[in-house]
């Protein structure tokens, strides 16, 4: 098994927003590669993520809502097992998320 995918192994689950319940994302791994599907419990939304690198426990993404017509990057920083810092340096923002499965 390839670093790559070990890397990728230790981010598959689900995570939740520290403070917005309601916003989860779930992360997995197809064919190699490492996947996002973002849900919100409370309210539509379309997104498309791509992932345009893995590096160790750091995933960067292209981020777009395809409802509202925008997009821009995002990462992803595992920091330890059960805690998920998500950014965007256009936005500047991180939020943290923490696995629930």
């Amino acid at each position: 098994m390839s670093t790559l995918v070990l890397s990728q192994d230790k981010l598959k689950g689900v995570w939740q927003h520290e403070e917005n319940k309601d916003d989860l994302i779930i992360i997995y791994v197809r064919e190699d590669n490492v996947r996002f599907y973002n849900y919100r419990l409370d309210q539509p939304f379309n997104i498309d993520e791509k992932v345009i690198s893995v590096d160790g426990n750091h995933v960067h993404t292209s981020y777009y809502d395809v409802l509202n017509d925008y997009g821009f990057e995002i990462y992803y920083n595992l920091l330890n097992s059960n805690t998920l810092i998500r950014g965007s340096e256009k936005l500047n923002i991180e939020t943290t998320y923490k696995r629930i499965n």
